[in-house]
């Protein structure tokens, strides 16, 4: 989401709903490698400023949960203003008609979001969450881990593990996400990552290694801008292919 109401005072984000599309065409547009974890892919179409309301969102999550079957992948991407208000451990993903006087209860709060995880029928999920202080998701999230029946991967008895979790947040908690000069190098890492495989190992980019993998991108481009913000996430359970070359 890029536009807000003028009376939300949130600013308007440069570059959110056109990275969203970025990616939405990325995957629209690929066909499924030999190596991928998948066969086909379906795309979502994405929503956008004004249809961004906590209502448009569920009832996004329970078209997904209604289509989405045990063996699929399920990659959803948040990109917007997000907050932890003041004296609150709740991070949300504030919406079009989010009232910060009313408790931001039309926003999507990272209960609502892990609810979504947990439930849905999908044993492999993905989850990236753009925007300022969406570091403050990342307990919250981790706690679905066990009631999703994910098991340490890296347990060797567990080598086979078919349920996985990953999580990428663009920031700590509490930290704003940088655009400087109206470019979102989270967004631009993400997708430099997914379409440049061949600079990736053995040409391969896995669920468990975006995080390592954004991370770097956008430290480094920071620093160039002497700027400071640490993407943050977590992975559990099944490792799995996301793009081939």
């Amino acid at each position: 989401m890029s536009k807000y109401p003028p009376e939300s005072d949130y600013p308007t984000l440069s570059s959110a709903t056109t990275d969203a599309k970025s990616l939405s065409d990325f995957f629209d547009q690929k066909p499924a490698g030999p190596e991928d974890s998948y066969d086909r892919v379906k795309v979502w179409e994405e929503l956008k400023d004004q249809q961004v309301t906590l209502t448009r969102i569920q009832q996004r999550f329970s078209e997904i949960a209604k289509t989405a079957k045990p063996e699929d992948i399920v990659l959803l991407y948040i990109s917007g203003h997000g907050i932890v208000p003041p004296g609150q451990e709740m991070f949300y993903f504030v919406s079009e008609d989010a009232k910060a006087d009313a408790g931001y209860k039309n926003s999507l709060s990272t209960a609502m979001l892990a609810d979504f995880v947990r439930t849905i029928s999908a044993k492999r999920v993905i989850v990236f969450i753009n925007t300022c202080q969406s570091g403050g998701a990342l307990d919250s999230l981790a706690k679905i881990v066990t009631s999703k029946g994910v098991r340490n991967s890296r347990d060797p008895a567990h080598k086979n593990e078919t349920v996985g979790v990953h999580v990428v947040a663009a920031t700590i908690p509490f930290q704003e996400a940088k655009a400087p000069g109206g470019a979102d190098p989270f967004a631009e890492a993400l997708l430099d990552t997914l379409k440049h495989p061949s600079d990736k190992g053995r040409g391969l980019v896995c669920a468990g290694d975006l995080r390592s993998h954004i991370a770097n991108e956008v430290t480094r481009f920071l620093q160039q801008k002497e700027l400071n913000q640490l993407p943050l996430g977590f992975s559990e359970g099944a490792n799995f292919v996301v793009v081939s070359k």
